[in-house]
């Protein structure tokens, strides 16, 4: 970018202001993404606390005969699948980074 607008001869104003323009967008880009996967947490959250106050009210009726052991072997496993989605997101998120950036 710096030798683009360099190469014009416009000045190193231009070429400043054009590299401040350049931050500036990629900041609003990011803002964005943020925003969406502020979402994306938040609805999580709410369904997590959806399921547990309704375990929780179940429990209390006397409708679920709760086992620890059994509840925590549950949990421990949907940790661990959610965990292996998300991290396999997150490298299809970064090879198709990697690839339009051409690192």
């Amino acid at each position: 970018m710096f030798d683009l607008v360099g190469s014009l001869g416009l000045g190193s104003q231009v070429t400043i202001a054009a590299s401040l323009a350049l931050v500036g967008f990629y900041l609003y880009r990011a803002a964005a993404l943020a925003s969406v996967v502020t979402a994306v947490v938040g609805s999580a959250v709410t369904y997590v606390l959806v399921v547990l106050l309704a375990a929780a009210g179940a429990i209390a009726a006397g409708w679920v005969d709760p086992h620890p052991a059994v509840l925590f072997e549950h949990a421990s496993e949907v940790v661990s699948i959610a965990s292996e989605r998300g991290a396999g997101y997150a490298r299809r998120g970064i090879e198709a980074v990697r690839s339009v950036v051409g690192i």
